[in-house]
């Protein structure tokens, strides 16, 4: 995904689509590389595409941008879906 690093939430306000890849991130199945860089986005240990991910999460989790106009990519490019994870359990000890 990307995002302008001198306002990177401007575009997450209240965006119609957006678009994130996986590519680099750890996880068996898509949905835990999605949790992973989540998680790490959201505690303040990140990369910059972790900390993307984490802002992704976070508008889809207060409902500022609906989990179907995300677009997931793989690590080969491929669009790829996931399904919205159960966000009391994601943010349960974070």
């Amino acid at each position: 995904m990307r995002t302008r690093l001198s306002r990177p939430t401007s575009g997450l306000r209240r965006p119609r689509k957006a678009a994130a890849s996986l590519k680099g991130f750890d996880g068996d199945t898509l949905a835990e590389q999605f949790a992973r860089a989540y998680k790490a986005g959201r505690s303040g240990d990140w990369a910059a595409t972790q900390w993307e991910m984490g802002q992704v999460g976070l508008r889809a989790q207060l409902e500022n941008l609906e989990w179907r106009n995300i677009t997931f990519y793989d690590k080969e490019g491929k669009i790829v879906k996931i399904p919205e994870p159960h966000w009391d359990v994601l943010t349960s000890g974070s």
